[in-house]
């Protein structure tokens, strides 16, 4: 076996053990935006997709983040709204 033949069996041996456990920051926020503008059933979809990922929790951490967000500014807004809907016409 050539060495060249053994430095190319050694990084493609590398790249098989190495695994990615972390998400970029552009992932983060995709998520999180999933989340807001999707609500639950992108939390769930974004749980699901990533089942055997090891970063399976933190997809579902920032979509669930998004999803609070959501809901405190509904919160938010329906609160705003509550006096002019008081008012008589």
């Amino acid at each position: 076996m050539s060495d060249w033949s053994q430095i190319m069996e050694n990084q493609n041996d590398q790249v098989l053990v190495t695994r990615k456990t972390f998400l970029t920051g552009g992932q983060k926020a995709g998520y999180l935006f999933a989340g807001l503008l999707g609500g639950a059933g992108c939390a769930i979809l974004a749980s699901l997709c990533n089942m055997d990922a090891p970063y399976r929790s933190d997809c579902t951490k920032f979509a669930l983040i998004g999803l609070g967000i959501r809901i405190a500014l509904s919160v938010i807004g329906y609160i705003a709204v509550l006096p002019l809907l008081a008012m008589p016409y």
